[in-house]
């Protein structure tokens, strides 16, 4: 059975607006950023439910938001992308300040992860991530937009949401001709690896490791190569931080735990 029939996903009964969530996102980057020229629009050219650069964050606006989902995407898109996008355009090399596919893993990886330790991932969340990357491997494999569109309403997601769900493994693509867009394979595998990086820094006390981090866009390969370049000055810590990473003994406690009940260390 999927979680909804086991009762482990409540049904939403009220329908949260984009235009509320747009305001609470509003009211939060009026906090967190107070002197950046940052916003938020509503598009229905968008699949995933927000998406965020340095400029700020584009809510699909014909979307009926959950309560939970207001703080899911404020930690996501606002917290983590935007946030290492405008501490990257800070640093004096402009690579730092841009989006890339190099990028990705890591990015989605902390990103979900910041979602966790804010307490602001639910069982819906974790089951539609882990739902894109079976669909991923049924295109793969051969099944095409219907088939993968029937597959999510199989998972109890809504008609509105199976088809949003598989247009973002098509994007790009061919629905019939087995071109697959695979970036939503990333954020569960990147989401243990960020929780593997975060811990070893914080054991051995490599805190310029998890700076780098967040001072921009970059991938975890790159991060030990880079440390030389923050201690020298050459490069600058991040100008912004999420709440979460002000508290290394919160974090460092959180990890142990999570690495204890998942049996990962």
């Amino acid at each position: 059975k999927n979680f909804r029939e086991e009762n482990l996903v409540p049904r939403e009964t009220v329908c949260i607006l984009a235009s509320v969530v747009a305001d609470e996102m509003r009211k939060e980057m009026k906090g967190v950023f107070p002197n950046e020229d940052l916003s938020v629009s509503l598009t229905d050219e968008i699949s995933s439910k927000a998406v965020a650069n340095a400029l700020g964050v584009r809510i699909r606006e014909s979307t009926c938001f959950a309560s939970h989902d207001i703080l899911q995407l404020l930690n996501h898109e606002l917290l983590v992308h935007t946030l290492t996008l405008l501490n990257g355009r800070a640093q004096p090399y402009q690579t730092f300040g841009v989006s890339s596919p190099y990028t990705t893993l890591t990015q989605e990886g902390l990103a979900v992860f910041s979602e966790f330790v804010t307490n602001s991932i639910d069982i819906g969340r974790m089951a539609r991530l882990s739902a894109r990357v079976i669909a991923i491997d049924m295109a793969l494999k051969g099944a095409d937009f219907i088939e993968v569109y029937n597959y999510f309403r199989s998972q109890s997601q809504s008609q509105e949401e199976s088809y949003f769900s598989t247009q973002r493994i098509f994007r790009g693509g061919n629905g019939r001709e087995g071109v697959v867009f695979t970036k939503d394979l990333v954020y569960i595998r990147g989401l243990l690896e960020v929780r593997t990086f975060l811990l070893d820094a914080l054991e051995t006390e490599s805190y310029s490791s998890i700076e780098l981090l967040f001072s921009g866009r970059i991938a975890l390969q790159h991060i030990a190569e880079l440390v030389p370049l923050l201690d020298s000055g050459e490069l600058h810590g991040p100008k912004y931080l999420p709440g979460w990473m002000k508290n290394r003994s919160n974090l460092l406690t959180y990890l142990l735990s999570f690495a204890a009940f998942q049996g990962l260390k």
